[in-house]
């Protein structure tokens, strides 16, 4: 029977798969474009892809895990990513290589719902969201080294050694599931028919505070996505760093996210979580500003951008844990459901927000960076308008 700080560091350690699975292949993506012979939008897809899959992936696994339990389901959605990552291991051309990101995404989507649903069970109010805060803590470890490890396995100039590392990972992830405990107490027997998942689709969306706060993820995971998408093309082809130079500020700059979820947990105590998710916002929209300023003015250079989103990054996850913990906190009793549901809606929404900002961009910081703003300032005045419109004793 493991305890629950063991609990907290397995679910932080879930949720940082995805990370992984991202943020490794970042310095292998000009190797995989060269491999393919393909352009590097091409390559670029990799990331929302592996997205999409994870959108879908949190919509099967949800409800089977309020059905089957969480540990059964978690083991399978583990073994699904490994066929993925089998898959992306044996690709010939930039589109076998996304069908395996797809599957791959398929696996780490189930199980990041999971994992939030693990949180639920054995938490609600306040307390789930410094819960939250804290796996979302342990989930930054990956932003801060998953670009360097991913610089080391691809250093001999092979794009394979970054999907070998993520086949590691998910080995280790598995042992650890084996060594879980169930935390579901009871089962939904009808979690998986059609009715019952039409019927919590509506009783979600009808709930003003979780359908607000699903469409507010989809913004807030919009923001994490764009950056992941466009940071390596923005560093390297854009501001001419070096690959090496490119992974170390990466790594830097998301040491911001641990601060940030930290400061998060306080935050929630003392002001509440939409306060605190309010404080975010505002970080957001004064460090996009600032990058679209400076690049504006001419004196864009790798520290900037770096510096800029150090900033940035200590409040993108906090609006964004924040909002998954608001969502799920009035469905305890159908918390895989819920999960999946927001989970599905924000993934698939931001991939192809994302897309189109990637396309719109084209490497260009300025204009990234004012998409950047633009998002930034809808979840600000989403929020704020939420705190008007509710009363304080529900806030």
């Amino acid at each position: 029977m493991m305890n629950q700080r063991f609990m907290m560091v397995y679910c932080g350690l879930l949720m940082a798969i995805s990370a992984f699975s991202t943020d490794m292949i970042l310095p292998a993506m000009g190797l995989m474009r060269d491999a393919f012979a393909t352009s590097m939008e091409t390559v670029q897809m990799a990331v929302p892809t592996y997205m999409i899959g994870v959108g879908a992936g949190q919509l099967m696994f949800g409800p089977a895990s309020d059905r089957f339990g969480r540990r059964m389901t978690v083991l399978a959605a583990l073994l699904l990513y490994l066929a993925g990552t089998v898959m992306c291991l044996g690709a010939s051309s930039s589109g076998w290589l996304l069908a395996g990101r797809l599957v791959q995404g398929l696996g780490g989507g189930a199980v990041q719902v999971i994992a939030r649903a693990i949180v639920r069970d054995g938490s609600a109010g306040s307390e789930l969201a410094q819960n939250m805060a804290m796996i979302s803590a342990i989930f930054a470890i990956g932003p801060i080294i998953a670009p360097l490890v991913g610089y080391v396995v691809t250093a001999s100039g092979h794009w394979q050694g970054a999907f070998i590392a993520l086949l590691g990972l998910a080995v280790i992830l598995t042992t650890l599931a084996l060594m879980s405990r169930e935390t579901l107490q009871m089962p939904v027997p009808d979690a998986l028919s059609p009715a019952a998942l039409i019927r919590r689709s509506v009783r979600v969306l009808r709930h003003p505070q979780s359908r607000r706060f699903v469409l507010f993820s989809a913004l807030a995971m919009t923001a994490l996505l764009s950056y992941l998408t466009n940071s390596q093309r923005m560093f390297v082809e854009t501001l001419g760093t070096t690959p090496l130079a490119f992974v170390l500020l990466f790594g830097f700059s998301s040491t911001g996210i641990v601060a940030g979820q930290f400061a998060n947990r306080q935050l929630i105590r003392r002001l509440g979580t939409v306060a605190a998710s309010t404080i975010g916002a505002s970080v957001l929209c004064g460090s996009s500003a600032m990058i679209a300023l400076i690049d504006l003015a001419g004196y864009s250079t790798p520290w900037s951008l770096c510096l800029c989103m150090l900033a940035f990054n200590t409040s993108y996850l906090v609006v964004f844990a924040n909002s998954i913990s608001l969502v799920l906190d009035p469905h305890g009793d159908i918390a895989g459901f819920t999960a999946s549901f927001s989970g599905f809606f924000s993934a698939t929404v931001a991939s192809l927000l994302a897309a189109v900002i990637t396309w719109l961009a084209d490497g260009a910081i300025l204009l990234w960076a004012f998409c950047m703003l633009t998002v930034a300032t809808l979840c600000l005045v989403m929020l704020l308008d939420w705190q008007r419109r509710t009363p304080p004793i529900l806030r």
